[in-house]
């Protein structure tokens, strides 16, 4: 049997292309009166549970020298107590309601943005109240005890050390290179040992009055819930948390074009494979209209085709 495909592509003229992507019409998002942003949207499966966001606008790329590490060293604070829950009594809580710590409560920190994550029951307006509790602690509470600040001096130098292999040594050959003259060359987000080591706990401290503020964070909440009645919690929540005062503003560091072409060989005796890569540098894209969107496809086509080849 003889068959014959037809595929008939319709010409999209360039107002339909310059159409601006519109939000989501499932999402709900908002900005409270002190500048913190919302998205909630409603999200049936997996049946009965809640993924909630703390998004804060600063990483490593906002430290100043003498602040390197302490970005990741607040994001390990948020675990070790906060106004509500003392010292690991925030784990111990998660754990009780049959989330597990890593999997249900973790955060990470990068070069621009530190995101604390927690998933949760939502049949339980008792366990919902107790987690937006957590991220307002997380927001503006957390403790940094002297003893606490101590003990996890100790857990980021560990993670700061077993990240020494050979593919971290290679690549602080490189990315100087790669950033040159960019603040990314200088800022990785698990900081300098010695910092992380001996900074005092004032300098950890007033690192996280200076950032973390409203303006800088966004609230997220996907799952199976109602969507009026979390957006009016997130008003409860959080919108009493005031603007005392104009905080440092968040600097943006572009990574400036090579000026012809850049090499950088990294050797190290403990690579277990050789690599070659041609990296180019581009402007960075944003999507924005349905003309972006189309670009970003057919890039994602070409990178494919380039790939199978």
């Amino acid at each position: 049997m003889l068959m014959t495909l037809f595929i008939i592509v319709k010409a999209q003229n360039p107002a339909e292309l310059a159409t601006p992507i519109p939000m989501d019409p499932n999402v709900r998002t908002g900005k409270l009166p002190n500048g913190m942003t919302y998205y909630i949207m409603k999200n049936k499966k997996p049946e009965k549970r809640v993924e909630l966001r703390l998004a804060v606008n600063v990483g490593s790329t906002q430290e100043n020298d003498n602040q390197q590490g302490l970005a990741h060293f607040t994001e390990h604070m948020a675990f070790n107590g906060t106004q509500h829950f003392a010292k690991n009594d925030l784990i111990d809580y998660i754990e009780s309601i049959g989330s597990k710590f890593g999997a249900d409560l973790n955060a990470y920190t990068s070069f621009d943005e530190t995101v604390y994550m927690l998933q949760v029951p939502s049949d339980s307006m008792k366990i919902l109240d107790k987690a937006f509790l957590i991220l307002e602690d997380w927001s503006a509470n957390l403790s940094f005890d002297s003893v606490e600040i101590d003990k996890e001096r100790g857990v980021v130098i560990e993670e700061w050390r077993l990240g020494q292999g050979a593919n971290e040594r290679m690549r602080r050959q490189y990315w100087p290179v790669l950033f040159k003259d960019s603040r990314y060359a200088e800022r990785l987000p698990i900081g300098k040992k010695d910092i992380i080591e001996h900074c005092s706990y004032e300098t950890l401290r007033s690192f996280y009055r200076q950032w973390y503020r409203p303006e800088n964070m966004a609230i997220v909440v996907v799952g199976d819930i109602d969507v009026d009645q979390m957006e009016a919690k997130i008003k409860q929540q959080f919108a009493h948390h005031l603007l005392k005062s104009l905080g440092t503003p968040i600097q943006s560091f572009p990574v400036p074009d090579t000026k012809g072409i850049a090499i950088s060989k990294s050797t190290d005796k403990e690579a277990t494979f050789t690599l070659i890569q041609m990296i180019y540098k581009q402007p960075r894209f944003i999507e924005k209209t349905v003309g972006d969107y189309r670009h970003e496809i057919a890039m994602d086509m070409f990178n494919e085709m380039m790939n199978a080849r």
